[in-house]
């Protein structure tokens, strides 16, 4: 395969980038053939193998624009009359793709292939992903190998950032080494592996009623839990169902209150924080018939939008039923909160969350699969409130348990359990992408300096 990718013309190359991109796109909403993740991205590494510095830094360039472009559309809808400003976003993202190729395109100089050609080329992937996903301005942790393969045991391991170093790593092997089969092999693993049944921690045994409406009256909200006339432990409210502060606001506190100590329940509902000078924290609070227990304040505001100011503590709140996690949407795209509120202590996770009618079916497929991940890192039980979106109950594996029809106002009633102890994500493996920062920069030190030697 080393041989072969060496001797591409440039249009054979563009045509790869092509048709990765293609396969990557395919992975994702509406598509969802989440196991096409596997090779998605080998003819991408295939068109950068045996290529100059400047063309890889073009072709990934254009793997991004594709692949982005070919993803991101339903953004026309979240900015609608600003809807041209999914063009500058996608390019941004492209960047990063442009920036992986010129790594590898500078990491040829020194290897022309082998495992080190591999090791680094994973590595310096991760890297990327991880600085575009957590730690640049725009974060956006979206549309990554990891995240379209399925959840599976791994992930609790290695999170879903390993998983892309993982199936890039395979897909490096196949074209690096002289006998591809052992790339092979490691991406049938993982495939294999993520067939592989887990059981569940424990027995579900906490009743948890999640709401779906978008903006609706407490009238309304009242209505649907009406609806379920089963026993509830905690009724859980979607993200800014009440649109004021619970801590000023005497009467609509109360009634909240009044509705715990009617059926008997907490209540988590999504709210605000006022500050001053206008500003504010999008808040989830937690309620019984007494009082209110304990706030979370969304450590990352949705980009462009007026979320709220960023809440900077992510721990979970203490209750009689447990100790309840409740990051609030957009804090699930990122591994920091919830992992560090299973840290905390955190048995479950009960989380409000949004997704707006207007942002289309599209996105709310696609944001439904952060919350996976992040329950399998974690090893605990996910039950999602979302406005529009995918409300859902998923188990400590990443698996969906149930969810109801997007787009519709209703109520799910599902079974949580408490689970106690730590994944080896959540106490050692988060540090694994600071390691492939590290490492694949001073890979590319070292090829720099042997390239300037020869000059």
């Amino acid at each position: 395969m080393l041989e072969f990718s060496k001797n591409l013309s440039l249009w054979v190359r563009i045509g790869f980038v092509g048709l990765s991109a293609l396969l990557a796109v395919s992975v994702f909403a509406p598509f969802s053939y989440s196991y096409l993740s596997l090779v998605a991205w080998v003819p991408l590494l295939v068109a950068l193998t045996g290529t100059s510095v400047k063309v890889a830094t073009r072709l990934g360039f254009l793997h991004g624009v594709c692949l982005f472009g070919g993803t991101m559309g339903w953004l026309a809808n979240v900015f609608q009359t600003m809807s041209w400003a999914v063009y500058p976003l996608v390019l941004v993202l492209a960047f990063f793709s442009a920036i992986f190729g010129l790594g590898y395109g500078i990491a040829q100089t020194c290897w022309k292939g082998g495992w080190r050609l591999a090791v680094f080329g994973a590595l310096w992937w991760g890297a990327v992903e991880f600085i575009r996903s957590e730690l640049f301005l725009l974060k956006f942790s979206w549309m990554t190998p990891g995240l379209g393969f399925e959840p599976q045991f791994l992930t609790s391991v290695v999170g879903v950032y390993g998983m892309s170093v993982l199936i890039i790593l395979f897909g490096m092997l196949i074209i690096c080494l002289r006998k591809p089969w052992f790339g092979g092999a490691g991406l049938v693993v993982l495939l294999l592996v993520s067939f592989i049944p887990r059981s569940v921690p424990s027995e579900p045994s906490l009743r948890v009623l999640a709401l779906q409406a978008e903006f609706a009256t407490i009238h309304r909200y009242k209505e649907l839990v009406a609806s379920c006339e089963e026993d509830i432990d905690v009724i859980l409210f979607p993200e800014y169902a009440i649109e004021v502060d619970l801590e000023r606001s005497d009467r609509m506190r109360q009634k909240l209150m009044d509705l715990a100590k009617e059926r008997d329940a907490l209540v988590i509902v999504g709210a605000r924080t006022d500050l001053d000078m206008g500003e504010h924290y999008n808040s989830a609070v937690v309620l019984d018939k007494n009082g209110i227990l304990g706030t979370h304040h969304k450590n990352h505001p949705v980009h462009f939008f007026n979320d709220g100011k960023k809440g900077e503590v992510a721990e979970p709140v203490m209750t009689s039923l447990g100790s309840i996690g409740s990051p609030i949407c957009f804090d699930n795209d990122y591994e920091g909160v919830v992992r560090r509120m299973a840290d905390a202590g955190a048995e479950m996770f009960l989380v409000p969350s949004l997704d707006a009618k207007h942002w289309g079916e599209r996105q709310h497929y696609m944001h439904s699969e952060l919350f996976r991940h992040r329950a399998a890192e974690s090893g605990r039980w996910f039950l999602v409130a979302a406005g529009s979106g995918v409300t859902q109950l998923i188990d400590p594996t990443g698996v969906r348990v149930d969810s109801l029809p997007i787009m519709e106002e209703g109520a799910l009633y599902a079974r949580v359990s408490r689970v106690s102890g730590a994944t080896i994500y959540t106490r050692i493996g988060w540090v694994l992408p600071w390691g492939w920062i590290g490492l694949s920069l001073l890979a590319l030190v070292y090829c720099l300096y042997q390239l300037l030697k020869k000059k």
